[in-house]
């Protein structure tokens, strides 16, 4: 299966309009090509009085998805939508691999390599191992292990004031040890990105994770970070693709939560 993003962002006063568009055309369309298994549009806040439109269609096989691609529909729905003047060149498409026994992780890191990530810091975590373990092999990336989570946005901030790219892996309980430090991001404008797995949510099964676990979006929010939410596989691709891209495009701090759902619960015994 293979799932297609595409990412669109508007000034909020042209959202009714660009739905309404959406709903009687777009998808529509989408829904009738074959090979379609499903399309659904989310939005949510970008820059200040912008909102972020992505529409997520999943199909059977790539070739399936090409074939849509070039077909008349869709080329006269895109000339109906350009006709609109919602803005021309705005629109951003990934296509990911999304079969069900690739894990998630396999497709943020290609996300990593494709906007050139160069430094990704983190506190040992399980629900990040992967991941981790994808960085560590290879050469074009430099893996540096923290000893406290906050350490990771001072080390962004100098990867950016030398010309690189970071990114802060970390758990739900380590963004309590960031509250003073997350106002650098705010103050200093420069590009942030981090990950978060989330505990104290999904069948935690420790009392202690529970109160940041569920403090975390809001703490984040308040900080001044726009926080993103991934509690299915298939989402986990297009979430990190639309946080990078504001992030590093629109100087802004993102965080992407990966939900507990997601990375699965743990029990007494489990690191």
């Amino acid at each position: 299966m293979f799932t297609r993003s595409w990412t669109y962002t508007l000034p909020e006063v042209d959202a009714t309009r660009f739905e309404q568009f959406e709903q009687q055309f777009g998808l529509p369309m989408i829904r009738s090509q074959k090979g379609c298994l499903g399309v659904e549009l989310i939005h949510r806040p970008a820059a200040p009085g912008m909102l972020e439109y992505v529409m997520l269609s999943r199909w059977q096989s790539l070739e399936l998805l090409e074939a849509a691609l070039a077909s008349d529909e869709w080329r006269e729905e895109v000339k109906l939508f350009l006709a609109q003047n919602f803005g021309e060149g705005n629109g951003k498409t990934a296509i990911y691999d999304s079969t069900l026994d690739r894990h998630w992780s396999e497709a943020i890191f290609e996300i990593f390599q494709r906007y050139q990530i160069e430094i990704v810091s983190y506190v040992p975590d399980a629900g990040h191992s992967q991941l981790i373990q994808l960085c560590q092999a290879n050469s074009a990336m430099q893996s540096v292990v923290l000893t406290t989570e906050e350490e990771g946005i001072a080390l962004a901030s100098g990867a950016y004031l030398g010309g690189k790219r970071a990114v802060l892996l970390m758990q739900s309980s380590g963004v309590g040890n960031c509250i003073n430090m997350l106002s650098l991001i705010t103050t200093c404008r420069f590009p942030f990105l981090t990950l978060v797995t989330m505990r104290g949510e999904w069948g935690e099964f420790n009392p202690w994770q529970i109160p940041m676990g569920q403090s975390t979006p809001k703490v984040l929010e308040a900080s001044g970070l726009l926080v993103y939410r991934a509690s299915e596989p298939a989402e986990v691709a297009p979430t990190v693709e639309a946080a990078a891209n504001l992030a590093f495009n629109s100087q802004a701090g993102v965080a992407v939560l990966l939900s507990q759902k997601l990375i699965g619960t743990k029990t007494f015994g489990e690191k």
